[in-house]
């Protein structure tokens, strides 16, 4: 992973702050007094221009989510997970990166990993920002064939917002299987009355 190899790297520099860093590829770079390096083999490299100091020019310009929207475009899911988990380890709090994770190992069938990100971005989330994290996460737990938990998802989401139609479709169709048909028809009725 980049963020290895750029923490072994700096550990090797005095004023790691003074370090400016790069990705080109699978090559990292590194820039400092001396010269331009490559991080693993300390072979020098041709300078470049990049702001200093922080791990957050491992992304191109644009940043993550740029970087993110282009690996999709190309249908590089691997690429998009390794951004995306780039970033979470600068920026471990945020809700949106937590979700975007959380979709990219749905979209692969990693069912637990996925749920175990969408809770990450529900902590760091408030108000229709974690409905939606909510619901998302019910949807997984409905995947993985766990209706209870998905209930439970979606009843969190609905108590944030009521008006939340989806959640109340899903809501209807996991409480039908569970055999509440009193819980079901009251949620599509919700649904119903919320799509006019």
């Amino acid at each position: 992973m980049p963020v290895t190899r750029v923490a072994r790297a700096l550990s090797r520099h005095d004023d790691p702050g003074e370090v400016r860093i790069r990705a080109c590829g699978r090559t990292l770079a590194l820039a400092d007094s001396r010269g331009v390096f490559e991080a693993d083999t300390g072979q020098s490299l041709l300078p470049f221009d990049e702001p200093a100091g922080s791990l957050r020019a491992i992304l191109p310009p644009g940043g993550w989510r740029a970087s993110l929207d282009a690996a999709r475009s190309r249908g590089d899911v691997e690429q998009a997970q390794v951004i995306v988990e780039t970033h979470l380890r600068v920026n471990p709090a945020d809700s949106a990166a937590w979700s975007e994770c959380a979709a990219l190992h749905h979209l692969t069938g990693a069912l637990e990993s996925a749920a175990r990100a969408y809770e990450r971005s529900v902590e760091a989330s408030r108000g229709a920002e974690r409905a939606r994290g909510l619901f998302n996460l019910g949807v997984v737990h409905e995947d993985a064939g766990h209706d209870e938990r998905a209930s439970r998802a979606y009843a969190d989401a609905l108590v944030l917002v009521p008006d939340f139609a989806d959640a109340h479709y899903n809501a209807a169709r996991v409480w039908e299987r569970l055999g509440d048909r009193w819980r079901a028809l009251r949620h599509l009725h919700a649904y119903r009355r919320l799509q006019r």
